[in-house]
């Protein structure tokens, strides 16, 4: 602890159960996957231990971590944690404990050479690395553990493939959790690795269903989450572990709801936004589209009044920082200037009518914002009945501005961090526990899964007039099936799917990932970069991976081809040309695109795979 003294760390029933069979898998030579609920990075150090713990005589573990200076699982962190570990034949805590790092040696590898410290007992080593080319110098490998709790670069699919093929006879072990930081093409998502789809994953099934029953569902709403204190590993108010009452967290129903907010007058702004947006998609200048898209979307998420955020920003530059959004004024104007520059007979005039509802919204949130009234209705009855409250940001300077405007407003500086918390992409995965956790304006689908935060009793979506609980919807679906997936292979459903009816959307739904990505701080929003193709910000569709719907739909394409969104979105059921639009980057990117005349034709590859897969029925 860092208070110095020894405490027995508290470990459930569930935890145990995954390292014995760990355990077992890997003396028989075989690789796991490994997810665990909730975020608490330092599972991967606890895994490797265990497997060093039983390893055999003069053998290595390794412990292969992506972590960076804001990521969990820099070697210097693992190395401190590692040294908060000790072993004892005591049950309860004494000062007879032998600190781990003297019992096994932790260690690394420089100039092609596994250096290791010295003085240990036995010899079994434990060898932090962030290159896997690294690991050919590591003799005497009993396992590979890979950690991708905190974070997942997009490239590590490659590499593990190619450790694979270097030791072919080596278990690899690897490890995330349901708000693991997926990176690819720059945009990350939060929510389980991708590559558990192939594998099997433990904790299985049927450890859940007999380790829940042994717990009352409201059990360990106060667990600590990550530990923030170095050696700390505290539960404090939980008589069970932060792992089982995160995994009860999951396996509740969830309680969510999507609360209107009366937009007034700026309804129909908003609604020819959305209009001009569609349009300029289905007439195929999608650059121009998500532009309109993107600038729409922050003012549908914007915290606090225009006027305090552009103040913000200023106070920013002022005080010598340079790497702030711009004020919503620059941004207007850089979209009417964008406008002009469009080589296209249409587009124009749909940028041109998007600007005008865009400023006409400006204009009306200068001085008065109805979300942040909101959250400050939320606070003030937080501080009032004394419950915890989460309030979620997409940015961390979004928090910050957030903060400075309720302190403006009367609530106190001790207030916010304790009783409320302001939480942005990566904070929110270690969140504490709170009784009500609320989010200004729908999410992009990739921040989905913090609508069934564990460690959330209650979690509320709050949108103008309501015209996104359709996309909230099927976005927080779609997290549960990707979670399901990942845990079972979709041959069972652990975790409950939300069921809110037939809801549809009567506007757009969320492009997928077209914004920039909000938690890299690159502080540009609400100007997207979207001079970079659009298919780098979306998820890329492996060939491998079609599943039967989307099969249907792309011979359903091959058919009526040449076709447009619009066409598709009555052929599909579904409500508009955007929602066709979001479908087909998400899953059949690499199977279409626009011909000459910007209408939707299938690749030669999409034609080859539907006439390869009906051949073979």
């Amino acid at each position: 602890m860092a208070d110095g003294k020894w405490r027995e760390p508290i470990v459930s029933e569930l935890e145990l159960r995954t390292l014995e069979e760990l355990v077992e898998r890997v003396d028989n030579g075989r690789s796991a996957s490994i997810l665990y609920p909730g975020f608490d990075p330092d599972v991967s150090l606890q895994a490797a231990i265990e497997l060093l713990y039983h390893a055999r005589p003069r053998s290595n573990v390794a412990l292969l971590t992506s972590g960076s200076s804001i990521q969990w699982g820099q070697k210097g962190e693992i190395r401190d944690a590692y040294r908060g570990y000790g072993l004892s034949t005591d049950p309860v805590p004494s000062e007879d404990v032998i600190p781990l790092n003297r019992v096994f040696s932790h260690g690394y590898v420089h100039g092609g050479e596994m250096k290791t410290s010295s003085g240990a007992l036995l010899d079994r080593h434990l060898i932090l690395t962030k290159d896997n080319g690294e690991l050919s110098a590591i003799p005497n490998l009993t396992a590979i553990v890979v950690d991708y709790t905190s974070r997942k670069p997009g490239i590590d699919e490659e590499t593990i493939e190619r450790v694979r093929e270097r030791f072919p006879n080596v278990p690899i072990v690897s490890i995330g959790s349901v708000f693991t930081k997926n990176e690819r093409d720059g945009v990350p998502r939060y929510a389980p690795p991708a590559f558990f789809e192939n594998e099997e994953t433990f904790p299985s099934i049927s450890d859940i269903g007999d380790v829940m029953g042994a717990y009352d569902p409201q059990v360990g709403r106060t667990t600590s989450g990550l530990r923030t204190t170095k050696y700390t590993n505290d539960s404090s108010g939980s008589p069970t572990s932060p792992i089982t009452t995160d995994q009860l967290g999951l396996l509740r129903e969830p309680t969510m709801a999507v609360t209107p907010v009366d937009s007034g007058d700026l309804s129909r702004w908003f609604e020819l936004a959305t209009e001009r947006f569609e349009e300029l998609l289905d007439s195929g200048v999608d650059r121009a589209g998500h532009k309109v898209y993107s600038n729409e979307m922050f003012y549908e998420r914007l915290p606090v009044p225009v006027e305090r955020y552009n103040d913000w920003i200023r106070d920013e530059w002022d005080a010598g920082k340079r790497f702030v959004p711009d004020t919503t004024d620059a941004v207007l104007d850089d979209l009417e200037t964008y406008g002009g520059k469009i080589d296209d007979l249409q587009a124009p005039a749909h940028v041109f009518a998007a600007h005008k509802a865009l400023s006409e919204i400006d204009s009306a949130l200068r001085e008065e914002n109805p979300l942040f009234e909101r959250v400050c209705e939320e606070v003030t009855d937080a501080l009032d009945r004394g419950y915890r409250l989460g309030v979620f940001c997409p940015r961390k300077s979004w928090s910050h501005v957030l903060q400075e405007a309720l302190v403006e407003r009367g609530f106190s500086t001790d207030a916010i961090g304790s009783n409320v918390v302001l939480l942005d992409p990566d904070s929110i995965r270690d969140t504490p526990p709170c009784h009500r956790l609320v989010f200004t304006g729908p999410q992009r689908p990739q921040y989905a899964g913090f609508y069934f935060h564990p460690r959330a009793t209650e979690v509320v979506v709050y949108t103008y007039d309501g015209r996104w609980e359709g996309t909230v919807a099927r976005h927080a679906r779609e997290y549960r099936q990707r979670l399901n997936v990942a845990t079972s292979g979709s041959n069972a459903e652990p975790y409950p799917v939300p069921d809110w009816g037939d809801a549809t959307d009567d506007v757009t739904s969320d492009v997928a990932d077209v914004e920039t990505s909000e938690d890299e701080e690159s502080e540009s929003e609400p100007s997207t970069d979207t001079t970079s193709s659009s298919s780098r910000r979306e998820a890329i569709v492996e060939s491998d991976s079609i599943d039967d719907e989307e099969l249907h739909r792309l011979a359903q394409l091959v058919e009526h081809a040449p076709t447009k969104n619009r066409e598709l979105a009555d052929l599909w059921g579904y409500d508009s040309g955007s929602e066709v639009y979001q479908y087909l980057s998400t899953h059949l990117r690499e199977y279409y695109e626009r011909n000459e005349d910007k209408l939707i034709v299938p690749t030669a590859e999409g034609e080859q795979l539907v006439e390869e897969r009906t051949a073979k029925r």
